[in-house]
C-alpha cells in the first residue's frame, strides 16, 4: 500500500521470491453477512471431493474495489478482503467503510488485517492483543460485521501471536506457500498461494487443479489490482480477470476463507 499518511505498510519485495519458490516446491511434492459475526457466504456448501479455492486480498487498497470487484461481480465469485482498520477510508487510496459495507452486501467476506499493519512478532503480547481487538471493534463499528478470520501482516506470526489470534478468530492466513489439507489443518497458520505480478493464468490454473485433484484447499493472496502495477505483487485488472477465469475453468468451488474454513473443519 502506498500513501503519504502516517501509517505505512513496509515493502514486501524481500518476501516474494521465497514465497513463490516455497509454494512451487510444495505443489511439486505433493455470504452476505446478516449479523456482526461473519461465518459463511450464502452459496451452497462446496463438494468436498472437488477441493476448495479462496481468493483473498490484503491491505484494502482501492484497486481491489474499483478494478477487482467488477470481475468478481461478472463471474459471481466471492472473495475475502483483509482490511487494516486504521486505513479504512484513507482518501482515495483505500476502501472506505461504505464500500466495505457494499462488499458485505454482495456476499464477500471482510477479514481482519490488524489495526496498523505492524509485524506482530516484534510486539508484546499486550500490543498484539490491541492490534487484533481494536481492529475488530473498529471494523464492526464502521462496517457492521465482526471478522472471523485474519491475515497476519507480512505473513508473520509465532506461537505467541497465534495464541492471541485464537482468542479472536476461527482461523488466520499466513503467506507460507502450500495447500491446506483436511485433517491436518493449521487453522491459525493457513497455507496460501502468493500471487506476483508475473504470475500467469497457467500458473494459477495448475495450482487450482492440483488443489481440486488432491481434494485440498488453496487460498490465493492478492494485493493491489491496478492498470499500472507498482509493486512485485500487484497485478493488472486484465491479469486478475484471467486468473479468475483460470480458477473457474478447473471446476473447483470458490468460497470465502470463512466459508471454506467451516467446510474444512
Amino acid at each position: 500500500m502506498r500513501t503519504s499518511a502516517s501509517l505505512t505498510l513496509p515493502s514486501r519485495r524481500r518476501l516474494m521470491a521465497i514465497l513463490s519458490m516455497t509454494f512451487l516446491a510444495i505443489l511439486t511434492a505433493c455470504q452476505p453477512a446478516t449479523s456482526a459475526d461473519q461465518d459463511t457466504d450464502s452459496r451452497p456448501t462446496p463438494v468436498i471431493d472437488q477441493g476448495i479455492a479462496s481468493i483473498s486480498f490484503d491491505d484494502g487498497t482501492i484497486g481491489q474495489y474499483t478494478h477487482a470487484l467488477p470481475v468478481l461481480r461478472e463471474t459471481n465469485v466471492p472473495a475475502t478482503y483483509y482490511l487494516v482498520s486504521d486505513a479504512l477510508g484513507w482518501g482515495d487510496v483505500t476502501i472506505s467503510p461504505e464500500q466495505a459495507r457494499e462488499l458485505v452486501a454482495e456476499g464477500h467476506e471482510i477479514g481482519n488485517h490488524t489495526k496498523e499493519h505492524k509485524d506482530l512478532v516484534d510486539l508484546t503480547t499486550a500490543q498484539v492483543t490491541a492490534q487484533f481487538a481494536e481492529s475488530q471493534e473498529a471494523i464492526e463499528a464502521q462496517v457492521g460485521v465482526r471478522p472471523t478470520t485474519c491475515a497476519y501482516p507480512h505473513g508473520s506470526s509465532n506461537a505467541a501471536v497465534r495464541a492471541e489470534a485464537e482468542k479472536h478468530f476461527r482461523g488466520c492466513r499466513s503467506t507460507q506457500g502450500g495447500l491446506n489439507e483436511r485433517g491436518k489443518l493449521r487453522r491459525y497458520d493457513l497455507y496460501s498461494y502468493y500471487v506476483l505480478q508475473d504470475t500467469t493464468a497457467a500458473d494459477v490454473r495448475e495450482a487450482a487443479e492440483r488443489a481440486r485433484a488432491s481434494n485440498t484447499w488453496i487460498v490465493f493472496v492478492y494485493h493491489d489490482v491496478e492498470p499500472d502495477p507498482k509493486e512485485p505483487d500487484d497485478v493488472t485488472p486484465e491479469r486478475f480477470a484471467a486468473h479468475v477465469d483460470a480458477i473457474a475453468s478447473t471446476g473447483i468451488p470458490v468460497r470465502t476463507v470463512a466459508s471454506a474454513l467451516a467446510v474444512m473443519t
